[in-house]
């Protein structure tokens, strides 16, 4: 389990959707329809009149869902035989999320763009 970001807020407001945070998170993901094994940046809980589904934001920007009907997953450890996703995976080392900020030996940095007037 890692610690997580805290997502973004939803900028549409409905009084019948419920938005939750969560704080910790297995660290990977990946879905049967993509490719990739992607790091979670972060992992909002959306409940819709009753029934939940997980949004799963990545280091790299995308988002993969997580349902019953979904077909993403966390996951502990990487799917053997997929490749890992490698904007994800500098991404986090940059940020200093995971180990030594070296990639090959050279030194590495990730800041995300700040807005102007944020």
């Amino acid at each position: 389990m890692i610690l997580l970001e805290k997502s973004k807020e939803p900028k549409l407001a409905n009084k019948n959707v419920q938005h939750t945070h969560a704080k910790m998170a297995r660290p990977f993901v990946a879905s049967d329809a993509g490719e990739y094994v992607h790091r979670v940046r972060s992992v909002t809980v959306h409940t819709v009149l009753g029934k939940s589904h997980m949004a799963v934001r990545c280091w790299c920007g995308m988002t993969q869902l997580v349902s019953k009907r979904k077909k993403g997953r966390l996951l502990d450890v990487p799917t053997a035989g997929r490749p890992m996703c490698a904007t994800c995976e500098g991404r986090v080392i940059g940020a200093g999320k995971i180990g030594a900020r070296k990639i090959n030996g050279m030194d590495v940095r990730y800041k995300p763009n700040q807005q102007a007037n944020a």
